[in-house]
């Protein structure tokens, strides 16, 4: 259990990190922001058919404006938005086929 969550917290700080280096390119692009995004690129390009899912559901979570509005909008506590809720229960089935694998 306790190696779980240390995989979800690495694979969360991983993910950010990425979209970071991602926006960075967007807004100022240099030669080490594309090679970043480059990697990213092909690794996805690699990715086993099983984890396209996994792909959608983070295209999903990037709907929400930030990083925190989506950690914070747990299904336990209010979502102001109804559309939003949603979406919340949606990323969440995902995610739990996604652990099932």
């Amino acid at each position: 259990m306790e190696m779980d969550l240390h995989i979800d917290i690495y694979w969360s700080d991983l993910i950010a990190f990425n979209v970071q280096i991602l926006g960075q390119f967007l807004h100022q692009p240099k030669k080490s922001h594309l090679e970043s995004a480059m990697k990213i690129v092909r690794y996805v390009e690699a990715m086993d058919p099983k984890q396209f899912e996994m792909k959608q559901m983070l295209l999903e979570m990037k709907q929400f404006e930030h990083e925190d509005d989506f950690i914070g909008a747990l299904p336990s506590q209010q979502v102001a938005n109804e559309n939003e809720k949603k979406k919340l229960v949606k990323i969440n089935k995902r995610i739990q086929r996604l652990k099932n694998l």
